[in-house]
């Protein structure tokens, strides 16, 4: 029986990373709410800088483009809930 090894912090940062960029996409997030997940992430530190270094390329290049929707929504969570 061969022991389970996690994957590499590259793959998980580029999974991560991937994930946000699909949220952004499909209106579920905004790019406030996947900075602040990323600030507040538990994951190890260089997985979390990987992971924001290629959201933020996508963001840049335009390849991640927020949802009008999704900013409102957020806006309003924010004021009900008080969130800074």
């Amino acid at each position: 029986m061969r022991a389970w090894r996690p994957k590499s912090w590259s793959a998980q940062a580029r999974a991560m990373g991937e994930r946000m960029i699909g949220y952004v996409n499909g209106g579920s997030m905004c790019i406030e709410q996947v900075e602040r997940f990323f600030r507040n992430s538990y994951r190890h530190p260089r997985i979390v800088l990987r992971a924001a270094k290629r959201f933020g390329r996508a963001v840049r290049l335009g390849k991640a483009v927020e949802m009008p929707g999704a900013r409102e929504a957020w806006d309003f969570y924010k004021e009900k809930y008080e969130v800074k």
